[in-house]
């Protein structure tokens, strides 16, 4: 037979298959162009991820730096360096490992954060053998050379201490009735003048006026002034305040002011002078004079005015107390050096501390030739103050050092932060960008290939629809007996293959309805002759056909019935297969819940040491809060010890004031010690009450502590059954899988054994239905012969009946036909 193929294929739109290439190639072309879009995309985010990773991994280590920095500030140990150098390290990999998989516009900043992380490398590294070298503990370094001659210090001092703080002057015998009278604003008063030598003195922060006697009366207004040094220097008493006299004391002081009297500043006070007391009365006014050097002086005057309501014989003197505090001016300096050695550790500007430090060691060098008589112990403490100050000024030299190296730091730690923050915002940036990008790529080629597949698809089916219709009119025609139509051909395509192919078939039915024509003549004749035959042999076929059917029915049903049971037993053999495939995925889970029973049992294990530890930890803890308890304890037993030894003393000054007071003149000086010993047991008392209320609530915090700590005590205590009695659970949980696996095991066994016994029977009845078949085979090969010959019997008993009528039918249905 002649076969029709497209010659033509050049324009693949022109056939269906290429119409449907090209429509799936267009399909295919824009799932690519996004996948690799996609995949581009995801390697970049990839890399901006890890990045991103890598830069907060600096800032973690940045912040960590920041808070061993504040540890370092606050216990001043170089230790806390070690861990910022080691973070350092870390984030030198970190900026390098981003700088390798980066290839984007924040390379820039990757590289300025790879430089700052060096240079502060660098700088850290430098700057710990300064500190090392420097110290900032008092027993380190530098800092240790600068306290190395305190103890000198502290003997001069001790020894320097023993000159008095109070130097007297000679008292005078004034008798105010004896004394001028001079009327100042209306009132009459009694002018005495006091004048001393002074010989032997060293500088002193206050002048005292003393006034007093025994068993004197005296109630009026004293008026105080022209404090003049070799007759040249005065006092300026215009800057005094009534605070600046707070020290002034004696029975007969009574209404201290300051005040203008004769339009000169002065000192008044009331007198409160009594007959009663027969004992020594005194009013002694303190004033101070810090700025005056007495030592320099060979005598000393001043003026009193005394109200003339009484005039008694009083007695007049003139003292200086209060040397300078050189203990205390050590502890401020070293204090001062502490408060220094701060700022220099933070990094700070320590200008102002360092000039503040050098003028208390100034006045310390300068006050001991001043203070003192001793040129020997004040000389030698003065060059120590100065070797003092020779260690500070070295050391001021040493920390610029630090301090640049400090300043760098933070501006390259400000300068890393803003460089991540930038890489940060780029990633994101990029990654916004490439979302954008990614959008817009996608809907664009989304668009474009929807629209090129309606369109292509639109085209396809107008076109199969088009071809459609003009086939299904040919065929109508042909239906309707039309034999002298043809399809239209020459378009190319499937459809033309089509109607060339129906064309010839046509052709060749007309050739062969021609032949039909003719052929039917014929029939009609022999239709007599084979009717006669039929019906002769009709009889003897019947009863053969009965034997056979019966036989080949037989064979057919069991064939049947073994073809049904191999089938049987193949579906159960696909059972089998299927059953060892979940026992095997079933066997797979098992052993990956095994693996991971036995990771959560290690990490139980695991959490079990770090709870045991936890809790070894919490008990040192509250044993270490019961031993402060007990030192607490201890300073409280301290404290009352004091406050009994503070009030016997306060006692002993009291009884010394009294005898003092009986001994008259020669007592004055050391009723004054014993009024300051009073004053300081009074202090002493009031501080012991202070720290006792402190130590009081000092073990109320630690009975609450301890509470605490024995709640933690019993919550680890639970947590650790817990965590022992789910360790139980876990166990019993592997044993199952275990137990699990083994029947799994087993299942799979079984089935194995009824598989191969499946695939036994299967070859059986493979067999069997052999023999069935070709039994029925055989039955049906006769049964079919005999019925070939019944019905070639029956067709020409028939046939001979309704030839003549076919042949008259046929040439009926011809005429149908337009040939």
């Amino acid at each position: 037979m002649k076969k029709f193929q497209i010659k033509d294929m050049s324009n693949p739109l022109k056939s269906i298959r290429g119409k449907l290439i090209t429509l799936g190639s267009i399909s295919i072309i824009s799932t690519v162009i996004l996948g690799i879009t996609g995949i581009q995309l995801m390697n970049r985010n990839n890399s901006n991820n890890k990045v991103l990773n890598d830069m907060n991994n600096i800032n973690l280590l940045q912040h960590e730096n920041e808070a061993q920095e504040v540890n370092f500030l606050y216990y001043l140990e170089e230790t806390y360096y070690d861990s910022i150098l080691g973070n350092l390290n870390s984030m030198k990999t970190f900026s390098d490992d981003s700088l390798k998989y980066s290839n984007h516009n924040f390379k820039k900043d990757l590289s300025v954060i790879s430089d700052d992380i060096s240079a502060s490398l660098t700088n850290t590294d430098e700057l710990m053998t300064l500190i090392s070298e420097r110290g900032f503990l008092e027993e380190n370094g530098m800092y240790q050379d600068f306290l190395s001659k305190d103890g000198e210090l502290q003997e001069c001092f001790n020894v320097l201490a023993s000159e008095s703080d109070w130097i007297d002057c000679a008292w005078a015998d004034t008798n105010l009735s004896s004394l001028e009278t001079v009327e100042i604003d209306g009132k009459e008063y009694k002018h005495a003048t006091y004048t001393t030598d002074l010989k032997d003195v060293s500088k002193r922060n206050y002048l005292v006026a003393r006034v007093g006697n025994n068993g004197i009366d005296y109630t009026g207004n004293v008026y105080v002034s022209n404090f003049v040094f070799d007759n040249k220097d005065t006092v300026d008493l215009s800057a005094v305040t009534v605070d600046d006299l707070s020290n002034s004391y004696g029975d007969g002081l009574s209404a201290l002011n300051v005040t203008t009297f004769d339009g000169n500043p002065a000192i008044t006070f009331t007198g409160k002078f009594s007959e009663d007391n027969e004992n020594w009365q005194e009013a002694s006014i303190e004033i101070p004079i810090p700025d005056y050097n007495i030592q320099n002086y060979k005598k000393l005057s001043y003026d009193l005015y005394f109200e003339a309501t009484q005039t008694p014989l009083v007695k007049i003197a003139a003292a200086f107390n209060e040397k300078y505090d050189f203990a205390g001016g050590l502890d401020a300096v070293n204090a001062a050096f502490g408060e220094y050695s701060k700022l220099v550790a933070e990094g700070k500007d320590i200008e102002d501390s360092a000039a503040q430090l050098t003028a208390l060691l100034t006045e310390l060098t300068d006050n001991l030739s001043l203070y003192s008589l001793d040129e020997d112990t004040s000389g030698k403490a003065a060059n120590l103050s100065k070797e003092k100050m020779g260690f500070f000024e070295q050391i001021h030299t040493f920390d610029q050092d630090i301090l640049k190296l400090r300043t760098e730091n933070i501006a390259l730690n400000s300068s890393l932060t803003e460089a991540t923050t930038n890489v940060r915002e780029s990633i994101d940036a990029a990654t916004q960008s490439s979302r954008i990008s990614m959008t817009i790529l996608i809907s664009v080629v989304f668009v474009i290939g929807a629209a090129l597949v309606i369109a292509l698809s639109l085209f396809t089916i107008t076109s199969i629809q088009k071809s459609v219709t003009t086939f299904r009119d040919t065929l109508d025609s042909i239906a309707a007996g039309d034999m002298t139509v043809r399809a239209q051909t020459g378009s190319g395509g499937e459809f033309d293959l089509f109607g060339k192919a129906l064309n010839h078939t046509l052709d060749k039915l007309t050739t062969t309805l021609s032949s039909v024509l003719t052929i039917a003549e014929d029939i009609k004749i022999s239709g007599s002759s084979l009717k006669e035959m039929a019906e002769n042999t009709n009889g003897t076929s019947s009863q053969i056909d009965m034997s056979i059917s019966g036989i080949s029915q037989g064979a057919t049903d069991q064939a049947k019935d073994v073809e049904q049971s191999t089938t049987q037993i193949s579906d159960l053999g696909n059972l089998m297969d299927k059953m060892v495939a979940n026992i095997g995925v079933l066997d797979s889970n098992s052993m990956e819940m095994k693996a991971a029973s036995d990771d959560a049992e290690a990490i139980l294990d695991e959490l079990s040491v770090s709870n045991a530890k936890t809790t070894s930890e919490i008990q040192k803890v509250a044993d270490q809060i019961n031993t402060t308890n007990v030192s607490v304890s201890d300073i409280a037993a301290a404290v009352s010890l004091i406050s009994s030894i503070a009030e016997e003393t306060n006692l002993l000054a009291l009884n010394a004031s009294i005898e003092a007071a009986r001994a008259g003149e020669a007592g004055k000086g050391f009723a004054v010690v014993a009024t300051e010993i009073q004053q300081l047991a009074d202090q002493s008392n009031n501080s012991a009450n202070t720290i006792t209320q402190i130590i009081q609530n000092l073990t109320s915090e630690f009975k609450v502590m301890l509470q605490i700590m024995d709640e933690v005590n019993a919550a680890t205590t639970e947590q650790n059954e817990k965590l022992s009695q789910t360790q139980q659970r876990f166990v019993t949980v592997k044993d199952g899988i275990v137990d699990s696996r083994q029947k799994t095991a087993d299942i799979k066994m079984s089935i194995e054994e009824c598989n191969a016994l499946r695939q036994s029977i299967s070859e059986i009845m493979l067999n069997l239905s052999a023999i069935s078949e070709e039994n029925a085979a055989s039955t049906y090969e006769t049964a079919e012969a005999m019925q070939t010959l019944n019905e070639t019997i029956a067709h020409q008993l028939d046939e001979s009946n309704k030839l003549q009528d076919i042949s008259i039918k046929l040439e009926n249905d011809m005429q149908f036909f337009r040939l």
